[in-house]
């Protein structure tokens, strides 16, 4: 028994992780030059790590400016739980504790809904399918509404979530339908899927 996810889905000819990495950072960049932030949903254990790994690596290298990257309490324990473990196993970069050198901020659900979006941050928020009540899901219905804000998807989207949803009506133009209790929505906001999926 084998599972995949990828399993029918073709890699582009030329494609690369570090052209696709790349391509993000720019799209980042385009974000925060009009005023916008970014929504990357993640999942708290694995991608948010992986996440924050190469977002640090993009601001050191100057490929986008130093800004804030807020992560959920649930992402918050995991990364510090990497971090204490991070002699025990090969890593690409041993030395990097995120909390201390990133220095990501914490927002929790009960800061949510009282949150003022930042102008030139990333919410790196789970859940990475954007499952209803989710931190990554309320703050998606408020970045709908606005051109200058951007939600890029840096990983699997199941098309029956609400991020498969979300994607499959910014193809197609429709209104997208996050959470049952408030119906579809238009979608002014930019959305894009980087493929940095871990499968």
């Amino acid at each position: 028994v084998v599972e995949t996810t990828r399993g029918t889905t073709p890699v582009p000819p030329g494609f690369s992780r570090k052209g696709e990495l790349a391509r993000l950072a720019e799209r980042i960049r385009a974000v925060f030059d009009r005023r916008g932030a970014v929504l990357m949903p993640a999942f708290a254990l694995g991608k948010t790590q992986e996440a924050i790994s190469a977002l640090h690596a993009m601001i050191r290298r100057g490929e986008i400016p130093e800004c804030p990257i807020f992560i959920g309490g649930l992402s918050w324990r995991f990364t510090a739980l990497h971090d204490g473990l991070a002699e025990e196993f090969p890593r690409e970069l041993p030395k990097l504790r995120m909390i201390e050198h990133v220095g990501p901020r914490l927002l929790t659900g009960r800061d949510i809904g009282g949150h003022r979006l930042m102008a030139g941050a990333i919410y790196l928020l789970s859940s990475g399918m954007m499952i209803e009540h989710t931190l990554s899901n309320l703050l998606a219905q408020r970045m709908l509404t606005e051109e200058r804000h951007a939600v890029f998807f840096i990983g699997y989207c199941d098309p029956e979530s609400p991020a498969g949803r979300l994607l499959a009506a910014r193809a197609s133009g429709g209104r997208v339908d996050l959470d049952p209790r408030f119906g579809p929505q238009p979608i002014y906001c930019e959305v894009d899927h980087f493929d940095l999926t871990a499968h």
